[in-house]
């Protein structure tokens, strides 16, 4: 965490006010049966964890959406290595940043092998604080009250225990009636039995629920792609939904009868129709 560090500013429905709240609405959405358990295999063909591939997923994803190679992206983990925190009731979780450089892989083998040098890196130092780290690294800009990192990621791939407490009701799991964003973006990945769950948890002073939306749509398309085509350049693989593919084929169409047109109402005997 040395040196400059990069600021990931995502494409918002709304300007940046100097100052947001902190308000947010969090959707969940699932992903396919058959998609989740290829990313779980593909996973242990590579000798990496889930949550590795599905953060190489998501760097590219934001690194396609932001024009930015480099970024900090905010890990969020259940802190609770200690025998005696695993069954407590309490709020354990630990957020560290993860610092990519996509421009440091050109396939995603390689993004992977990034991945999993960052992220074991990253939990040697899950006791420490976010708070300690920021105080240690000083860095030079703090935004909106979250310093380092505007994005965060987390996986819950333990087996979730019901608690049954009278009087109090249990949410179905992370993020559901969330109504607070701590950061601009939040995707917290939850396997279960059923597959892989998204919960996207996101500040409305930026973003519109359609856009998340369709950001889910699009990190479902790039991780077929991935599974499809593991050992692809990383430019290769689709983020592109089949509608926003088709869309942008009408328009190159458009484009193309718009210059045929141009250059017969300048040139039209050049223009020479074969018979």
């Amino acid at each position: 965490m040395s040196g400059d560090l990069p600021l990931l500013d995502l494409p918002a429905d709304r300007p940046r006010s100097a100052r947001l709240s902190n308000q947010g609405a969090c959707c969940v959405l699932e992903l396919p049966l058959a998609l989740s358990q290829e990313l779980v295999a593909l996973s242990r063909r590579r000798g990496v964890t889930l949550f590795m591939t599905l953060l190489a997923a998501w760097a590219i994803q934001l690194a396609r959406r932001s024009g930015r190679e480099e970024m900090i992206i905010g890990m969020t983990i259940a802190n609770r290595n200690l025998h005696e925190t695993e069954g407590l009731i309490g709020f354990f979780v630990n957020t560290l940043p993860l610092r990519i450089d996509l421009s440091q892989a050109t396939t995603f083998p390689e993004l992977l092998d990034q991945m999993r040098d960052v992220a074991l890196g990253a939990f040697t130092h899950q006791d420490v604080p976010l708070e300690k780290l920021v105080e240690e690294i000083q860095p030079k800009r703090y935004r909106d009250g979250s310093p380092l990192f505007q994005v965060t990621f987390g996986i819950q791939n333990a087996p979730r225990e019901e608690i049954e407490i009278p009087g109090v009701e249990s949410l179905p799991g992370p993020g559901a009636g969330r109504e607070m964003a701590r950061f601009d973006l939040t995707i917290w990945v939850t396997e279960s039995p059923s597959g892989l769950s998204v919960a996207w948890t996101y500040r409305t002073d930026l973003f519109e629920q359609a856009t998340i939306l369709t950001m889910h749509q699009s990190f479902e398309t790039l991780l077929g792609s991935i599974v499809e085509h593991p050992e692809a350049e990383i430019d290769s693989l689709e983020t592109r939904t089949a509608a926003e593919q088709r869309a942008e084929l009408r328009q190159n169409q458009a484009r193309t009868e718009s210059k045929r047109g141009k250059l017969m109402a300048v040139r039209p005997r050049a223009v020479k129709v074969a018979e």
